[in-house]
Parts: structure tokens; sequence; C-alpha cells
């Protein structure tokens, strides 16, 4: 079985990252579920910087996962989160 590839998002990536996250909703039911113009528009947001701070997991040419990474200033120190979601086909 082939390891998928991680690599940065790219704005052709919209598609397919929408489908990924509203096929885990509904099995999550989790309450992520979106649409193409709601995604564009938080990736648009000043602070979002898609095509640094989200990769995606893809195998044979399709999303398997996605990961955005998000700074989380502190007063001490700053801190990364991250949020990220598996295609419920590719969980174990």
């Amino acid at each position: 079985m082939p390891t998928p590839t991680i690599r940065n998002y790219r704005p052709q990536d919209l598609h397919a990252l929408v489908a990924l996250i509203n096929a885990a909703d509904r099995v999550d039911g989790a309450g992520y579920a979106t649409t193409e113009a709601a995604m564009a528009h938080h990736m648009a947001e000043p602070d979002a910087n898609p095509l640094e701070n989200v990769f995606v997991a893809e195998r044979d040419g399709s999303l398997t996962g996605y990961v955005t990474l998000y700074l989380r200033p502190e007063a001490a120190f700053d801190r990364i989160g991250a949020v990220g979601i598996v295609h419920p086909d590719w969980r174990r």
C-alpha cells in the first residue's frame, strides 16, 4: 500500500478539501461541514496563509487528510495549534 504524499495546500485543492471535510462530518457529526464559498472565505482571512499553513495528504490523486497550523500567541511564549481531519475511508 503506497504511503500518502504530504504537501502544501494549493488553491485548486479547494473542491477536494471541502468534499473531505464534509465526508468526515457525515461520519463524525462534529459540525465541521462547509461549502466551497465558506472555505474560500476562511482561507482568505488575513491570518490564514493557507499556502504555508495548510498541508494535505494525497494518495492516488485523492485527498486523504489535511491539517491547518496556526499561531496561538501567549503572554510568555507562542504556541502552534493544529486542526486536521482524516477522510473516513483512510482511518484505521
